[in-house]
């Protein structure tokens, strides 16, 4: 099969497996109660819920800075906050969450030397993301273990998410590596001197455990305030529970979940698959609202991060200028130096 009839047909099982996730939601919705919820929103706390939100791109960048400056890509706070919100705001018009990487690593490769290890920084960027994520909502759910909101879907999630911890640290394992001969795998690969480079990026932050460690904490801190936000977007509409404590903790534990399957490449900002998510995790699992209140919190959670997205699109224009110009320069440097040799070539 050619590359374009392969890209046809995984594009095809994508939309597919969206199209069946949206219809799936909307079936079981009443659009009545739907418009119910929205009429009678708190205003107050959805403006709150976004507010909140609104340190997290910044400290984002933050934490970008700190990871390509520990692999010796130097980088400006400012520099690093408009590639953020850059890539924040291509994520929403490409499939699944990690779209908007691809643009950020372009745009961060782009103005140095080290291409090969200011992209693998990006893609590790996110990957410290998710690490944090599933240690988070792996943690509380083990923890809350016997909550019978974490009965359906939590004690299966806990177990597979401590798993997915073991290949992580085997990876940065030596004794794993000279068991495996992970430096003869390597020789064997095609294209293995970038594989290489992008090992040792990695590899790297061994010798940068504190960078690492400070990431992390900053990681948790600013998922526990995404997730403070999306509770009071939920409180806005009536999707919490009897307590504050057991709503917040049932809100740490699910909405990660939802994260997840949000991010995985199947439609912009995972369409369709996140109302799925939070309709099954915080309404049928944890009995929070309503089946449409559910629904409704995750579009607004998506339209909390678009609203803190949409100053990318002023960076988005800049790099796609400045990339513009450069090419224009490039191209009337070729022309020029191909004129000089022409004219020399007749002066001969």
């Amino acid at each position: 099969m050619s590359s374009l009839g392969k890209r046809v047909v995984v594009n095809g099982l994508r939309y597919g497996i969206c199209a069946a996730a949206v219809w799936w939601v909307l079936r079981s919705l009443s659009w009545e109660d739907f418009r119910t919820l929205w009429r009678e929103a708190s205003w107050g706390w959805l403006g709150l819920a976004v507010l909140v939100y609104a340190p997290i791109p910044a400290l984002l960048a933050l934490r970008l800075k700190w990871l390509l400056n520990a692999n010796h890509v130097p980088i400006t706070l400012g520099r690093a906050i408009g590639v953020t919100l850059a890539g924040n705001f291509a994520s929403f018009v490409l499939p699944g969450q990690t779209g908007g990487d691809f643009f950020k690593a372009v745009y961060v490769a782009r103005e140095t030397e080290r291409r090969h290890e200011a992209a693998t920084v990006v893609f590790f960027d996110r990957l410290l993301g998710l690490m944090c994520v599933v240690i988070l909502s792996g943690a509380l759910l083990l923890m809350n273990w016997r909550d019978p909101a974490v009965k359906v879907w939590g004690r299966s999630i806990g177990i597979a998410f401590a798993a997915l911890l073991v290949p992580g640290a085997l990876y940065f394992s030596d004794g794993f590596r000279r068991l495996i001969r992970w430096e003869r795998v390597m020789q064997q690969l095609p294209l293995r001197e970038h594989v290489r480079r992008i090992d040792n990026a990695v590899l790297a932050y061994r010798d940068h455990r504190w960078v690492v460690v400070r990431a992390m904490l900053l990681t948790w801190g600013l998922q526990a305030v995404a997730i403070f936000s999306t509770y009071l977007a939920g409180r806005a509409i009536g999707m919490t529970g009897p307590t504050l404590g057991r709503s917040l903790v049932i809100y740490l534990i699910y909405v990660p979940l939802c994260w997840m399957a949000g991010a995985l490449p199947i439609s912009p900002q995972g369409l369709g698959v996140m109302e799925w998510a939070y309709t099954e995790l915080l309404h049928r699992a944890a009995g929070f609202g309503t089946a449409e209140g559910a629904a409704l919190l995750s579009m607004l959670a998506r339209l909390i991060n678009l609203a803190w997205a949409m100053p990318g699109i002023i960076f988005h224009l800049r790099f796609s200028r400045l990339r513009a110009e450069a090419a224009g320069e490039s191209a009337s440097a070729g022309v020029a130096s191909a004129s000089g040799a022409s004219s020399t070539g007749a002066g001969e």
